[in-house]
Parts: structure tokens; C-alpha cells; sequence
């Protein structure tokens, strides 16, 4: 039979108090069942109505849902937009987010609405501007025991005390700044990403 006829089924027994419940136990197959009762609620004008239990349904399955989710985070983002689900969204958002530079080159990114769309640069911007505030950071850092104060003793024989952890901070720099650059390539145009080679890491 026509799944259609069961959404409707269960969109009508939801206006009389009778939750959906999920009868598969594949995640994909439960977003595709989710997904024909919101069409169906949509077209009989009753979302606000179905969408909170089909929501609960959803979070209910735990961490099969986010492994579903990590996926095809665009699927769940869209569903989660049109339930008004601020879980599923969320972790949606960040899995889009965090795998921006691979999911923007997807063909199925413009399938966002594009208030979605606005949210998830803006997001990508600010974390962007996080990472290298944090590498600008990383690479300034100097551990307290190696810096002196006015007044202290700054001489020659004062810093050889210290030589083993100027030792370590240069091996650290040294191996940070060749990370870097090899990442640094991800925000790049892609075609000039493509064939951006891998510099070697190691420190000799």
C-alpha cells in the first residue's frame, strides 16, 4: 500500500491525542516516515500539532539518531527546521558547520532555505576567526617558567636553566607551524585545494 495513506492515518489519530510512534527501526527509514507526516500535516495545515510528538520520536532514538544525523546532516536540518526540533537543528548545524569546506561542494547545500543558508556562513565565519585567534595564540605561547619579570635575573646563565623547555617550545612551533600549513589549504578555492601538496611532518 501507498505509505501516504498510513501518514494520513497517523496525522488524524494525532489530533485525537494519539502520538506517532515509529514503526521501523532503520534511522533512514524513520526520516523518510517523518518526513511524509510533516508533508501530510502541511498540506492539512497541522504541523503544530504533529510536530512535537514526531520531534520526541525522533530524539528518543538516542545515538543512532546522531549517527544518522553526522550522515546526512542536511536531511535532518531541513526536518528539524520544519518541526522546530532546536536538538536535532543544533547538532545538525554543527556537523554542517565543522565539515563546512566538503558539505558547501555537495550538491545537496542548496537545498537549504536560505535563512538556513545565512546562519550556517556566519557560523563557518566565526569559526574560522576562532581557529586562527586560537593558532595565533598557540604559537605566541611562552610557558611561565621561562619568562622573568622586571627585576629578575635576565642574564645568559639564567636562560640555560631553561634550555630543555626552549627546546621543547622550538620542537612544538616547529611542528605547529608545519600543521598550518597543511591545513590551512581547506579554505582555500577548491580547485586550487586539489592540488595543494602535502608537506611532510617531522621534526629533525
Amino acid at each position: 500500500p501507498d505509505p501516504v495513506y498510513g501518514h494520513y492515518d497517523t496525522v488524524l489519530r494525532a489530533l485525537y491525542n494519539q502520538p506517532p510512534t515509529p514503526n521501523e527501526t532503520d534511522i533512514g527509514a524513520i526520516l523518510r516516515e517523518a518526513m511524509g507526516l510533516i508533508e501530510v500535516a502541511e498540506n492539512l495545515s497541522c504541523v503544530s500539532v504533529i510536530a512535537p510528538a514526531v520531534g520526541i520520536a525522533l530524539t528518543n532514538q538516542g545515538q543512532t539518531l546522531y549517527k544518522a544525523i553526522a550522515t546526512n546532516p542536511i536531511a535532518w536540518i531541513n526536518l528539524s527546521a520544519r518541526i522546530n526540533c532546536k536538538a536535532i537543528f543544533k547538532e545538525a548545524l554543527i556537523n554542517i558547520v565543522g565539515r563546512y569546506d566538503v558539505i558547501s561542494k555537495g550538491p545537496q547545500y542548496n537545498t537549504m532555505t536560505p535563512k538556513i543558508l545565512e546562519l550556517v556562513t556566519r557560523k563557518h565565519q566565526e569559526l574560522v576567526k576562532m581557529c586562527r585567534s586560537a593558532e595565533s595564540r598557540m604559537h605566541g605561547h611562552y610557558p611561565r617558567h621561562v619568562m622573568r619579570n622586571e627585576g629578575q635575573d635576565c642574564g645568559r646563565a639564567s636562560y640555560s636553566n631553561d634550555i630543555l623547555s626552549w627546546m621543547a617550545l622550538c620542537a612544538f612551533r616547529h611542528w605547529l607551524g608545519q600543521i598550518i600549513n597543511y591545513v590551512s589549504h581547506l579554505f582555500q578555492p577548491y580547485h586550487t585545494r586539489a592540488s595543494a601538496p602535502r608537506p611532510p611532518v617531522h621534526i629533525s
